[in-house]
This record gives C-alpha cells, structure tokens and sequence, in this order.
C-alpha cells in the first residue's frame, strides 16, 4: 500500500508529497526531473504522459502527479524493477541482527537502514528518491503520530488521541532500545535521524503480496488518495521482480492520478496512519456525545458550519497558524464529525437547536425531516 504525508495549507486536510517548499515551483520540477532520470536510467519506465503539479484540494495547494495526455485504461504509468525497491528484505548493516534481536517492532531495523541511505547524501543509490520525501519539521506539523501531550490531552475525548498516546509510549520504548544498540556500534545516525525514516516509512510503505515484503516504491508514491470511487490506478507487483502501475480508467489531460491507500477506513484511520482527513469520506464516524463544553472549543477552531458534502467545517486560518496547526485542525475536524454529525443530516431550512442534557451531554434536537 501506498501511503503519504499531509499539506495544510490555508485549510482542508489533504493527501500531499511535501517538502516545505510550496511555492518553490523550479525546485519541485527539478526533483521531478532528478527522480524521473534517475529511475529511466536505472531501468525504470515512467510514462511521459505523466507529470509532477500543483494541484487544489479543500482550499489547498498539493503535489501530485497528473496526465499531460489523455490517457485509456490499461496504459503502463510506471514499471520499477526490484532493484530500485528499498525494501526490509533487502536491508544489512553492521549491528542489524543485534538490533532484530532487542527489538519487536518490525519497524525499527528498517527505519534504521533508510536513515543510514539518508546519511549518505548524494552517494546514496537512492539520493534522488530521499531527496524528494518529507523532513522532520513537515511531519511534526501534520503527522498526528507527533502530536504534542497538550494537544493529546486537548483531545482526550477521541479515541485517537488515546490511541496516539500509547503508539508514542511505544515509540519512547524504541528510542531507548536504539539508543542502547547506538552507543555500542556509533554509525553516525541520532534519534531524530530514525525518528524521521520511521515517519517515511511508515507512511509510505507499500506490501507486496507475491514477494511477501514491505518496500518503498519510488515515483509511485507521489500519487496522492481520494475516496474509492474517485481512484483511476492500480498497482500489482508482476511476478516477483517488477511493481507496475496502470491507469484502470479513461482519463483526460490535466487529470490527477489517485492511487488507494485504504478505501474502507474512516477519517480516524485515515489520520492515525498518515494524516488524512477526507471531508467528504463516504464512511463516516459513528456519532457519540460529549460535553458542551468540548464542542464549544472545537467550533471556536471551525468555520461556523461545514459547506454542502462536508462532514466538517474547515479551519480557521488562525487555526492553522497556532503550533502543530495541521494537526489541531485535524482533531478538531474529527471532533465535529465524530460528536456533530446530526449538523449534516439537517435540510438547509431545518432549525437546530443545541440543549444540555441531565448527564451534561450535547445532543442535537433536529427540527424538520431528516434526510
């Protein structure tokens, strides 16, 4: 599966390949040119039907990939041989089966590796892919995995920020394994070098079911996510030694390409595994109850009402400027859809009116027929 990091922009949450660079149109062109020749060269082929854009969603400005032509189902987008996989299969480095050995997580002794690829800068064999992934800084404003404790403890309400809470108590474990097993074999490499390579990874990864292995596919990876029925590619890894991707509908030029990430998970799922929040997702949180309270501060984070399809009002822009902003919107969008569903089931002409119960819940008493 293939995964990706999160822009937030002026608003909206919105899948993105992003380096801090939004505006730097020459800069990303040129990655895209680096990539794309060092993987032509390498005995990749990517189509030159395709092209790395900006594109909108939900108010915001993304990195994608789009058609230059137009395009019929079936036709080859990329086709990469194992070799330029980075996969976990495929890893080795002086303390590997020491760190395997201390460890559980599968994730680690990968993270690991790609951070040591990363080390390398331009002498990497996959400089130019590394060279095109998040840094640090972009994760820690959007992926919620990186939440502070004062936004956890915000949210306490949700079950995804307890969630959160007990993967960051997992990974707290793993930055001490790895800085027990560092201290001995001194690569060169720090926490926050693996910290952000477990990000990559993490969010990037795709499972390959024919070699039974975790990878990171260059190039292909860029393809950002919509909901299931807006996908128009499909990806297969051919026998055990090329991954391909084709387009599986008829597209016209300018069309971006969207590949599936996890077409049957709801916005928590989205956003625990790579900052997502779709606001128009066909799968919808069940609605639950909560303190008056709670909903007060999350709509004073919101614009007052969500515009038609939407399961969540947008951000305010003052939102977006506060610390960890992306991720504060995040929650707080997931709050609304979570603990204000009834808000969207409302004709426009409906009344509504908000009460406090016994219990001190909010419910919602909704005037008019429900659609």
């Amino acid at each position: 599966m293939a995964v990706a990091a999160l822009l937030l922009s002026v608003q909206g949450l919105v899948a993105i390949k992003w380096r801090g660079e939004a505006n730097a149109t020459d800069a990303v062109h040129a990655e895209w040119d680096a990539l794309k020749t060092w993987l032509t060269s390498s005995g990749a082929t990517v189509s030159n039907k395709l092209q790395e854009a900006f594109t909108r969603h939900s108010g915001a400005t993304v990195r994608g990939v789009v058609t230059r032509e137009d395009m019929q189902p079936g036709e080859v987008l990329l086709s990469i041989p194992r070799d330029l996989w980075f996969a976990e299969s495929n890893i080795d480095f002086d303390g590997l089966h020491e760190l395997k050995k201390n460890i559980d997580s599968d994730d680690l002794p990968v993270s690991v590796a790609l951070a040591l690829e990363a080390k390398k800068g331009s002498t990497s064999k996959w400089a130019a892919y590394i060279n095109h992934l998040p840094a640090l800084q972009d994760f820690e404003s959007f992926y919620v995995r990186f939440a502070s404790a004062e936004l956890l403890h915000r949210f306490a309400h949700l079950d995804l920020a307890a969630r959160v809470g007990a993967l960051q108590t997992l990974d707290e474990w793993e930055r001490k394994r790895f800085e027990d097993w560092n201290a001995k074999h001194r690569h060169g490499i720090e926490w926050d070098d693996v910290k952000l390579a477990m990000a990559r990874w993490r969010t990037r990864n795709y499972f390959l079911p024919h070699t039974q292995t975790r990878v990171l596919m260059p190039l292909s990876d860029m393809l950002n996510t919509a909901p299931k029925e807006e996908l128009n590619t499909a990806w297969d890894d051919v026998g055990d030694d090329v991954f391909e991707v084709q387009s599986n509908a008829s597209l016209n030029a300018g069309s971006e390409l969207f590949e599936s990430y996890c077409p049957h998970c709801k916005n928590d799922g989205l956003l625990h595994g790579w900052g997502i929040y779709f606001e128009q997702n066909p799968l919808k949180m069940e609605h639950k109850e909560v303190t008056p309270a709670f909903m007060r501060s999350v709509s004073q984070l919101l614009e007052a009402r969500p515009a038609e399809g939407m399961l969540a009002p947008r951000c305010k822009s003052s939102t977006l400027r506060e610390t960890q902003g992306p991720i504060l919107c995040a929650f707080a969008r997931l709050a609304w859809e979570t603990y204000a569903t009834s808000f969207l089931q409302l004709p426009s002409h409906a009344a509504l009116q908000a009460e406090d119960t016994e219990e001190g819940l909010l419910q919602f008493n909704i005037r008019g027929m429900v659609h």
